[in-house]
């Protein structure tokens, strides 16, 4: 299993955090969770954006 993370925070005070976890048996499994991920995450944001609106 693959696991990455990381911190970002803007200047006015702003903090993400983003955490990746992947099973991938070969490098092409990861090639192909890599592409998949980055063509969700356009979608991701934007949901992600809604709900934070509708929280407020």
């Amino acid at each position: 299993m693959t696991e990455y993370s990381n911190t970002y925070r803007s200047e006015d005070g702003i903090e993400v955090e983003i955490k990746i976890k992947a099973k991938c048996l070969t490098q092409d499994d990861a090639r192909k969770a890599l592409s998949f991920m980055a063509q969700s995450s356009h979608r991701f944001y934007l949901e992600t954006a809604e709900k934070i609106n509708n929280t407020l």
